[in-house]
């Protein structure tokens, strides 16, 4: 398993993205597009509630979402929010269930569906293959021994996503999207 963190002392500014599916003449499709407001501040500092807030005023939109790491192996991408909930990126082209993409690559315990929810049981990432690669905003930032299951978010229709993310993540996750 690979784990990148940002480089003390790096300008690594929050950036503000948009997550959307589309459905396009070869089929679904996933965007992410960099929007350039949140870019041009280039803030330094963590986002905590006040911010989140001010800047879903000033950008009109509901209060965006905090990424505070992205675990990606292949067609699986998986983004740690500050909610404490993980959202499953859709992978164009896979019509397979959430819960059978996600027992595909994890181990059989890890997921559990609790009628339509999903959730990813606290011991998985310590058992990661080493084929992942994950990236936090800080050491630390993801959920390793909580001793508690997360709900995953598995998006669907025409759903988007306002998501703030450091510039270092940003670039991987643009990077590990880009054949879809």
């Amino acid at each position: 398993m690979q784990t990148a963190f940002a480089t003390p002392g790096s300008t690594n500014p929050l950036v503000h993205l948009e997550l959307r599916r589309r459905l396009t003449d070869s089929g679904m499709r996933l965007e992410l597009s960099e929007q350039p407001l949140v870019s041009e501040l280039a803030l330094e500092v963590d986002a905590d509630e006040a911010l989140l807030i001010a800047l879903g005023e000033l950008l009109m939109i509901d209060q965006p979402l905090r990424v505070q790491a992205i675990a990606h192996c292949a067609d699986l991408t998986l983004l740690w929010l500050d909610n404490r909930h993980w959202l499953l990126l859709p992978t164009p082209g896979d019509e397979r269930a959430a819960a059978e993409r996600l027992s595909a690559r994890l181990l059989p315990d890890a997921v559990r569906e609790d009628g339509e929810k999903l959730q990813l049981s606290d011991a998985w990432l310590s058992e990661l293959p080493d084929s992942f690669q994950l990236w936090q905003s800080t050491a630390g930032a993801l959920p390793v021994g909580s001793s508690a299951s997360h709900p995953v978010i598995v998006p669907g229709g025409d759903e988007h996503y306002q998501l703030l993310v450091r510039r270092a993540g940003a670039e991987l996750l643009q990077r590990w999207l880009q054949p879809h």
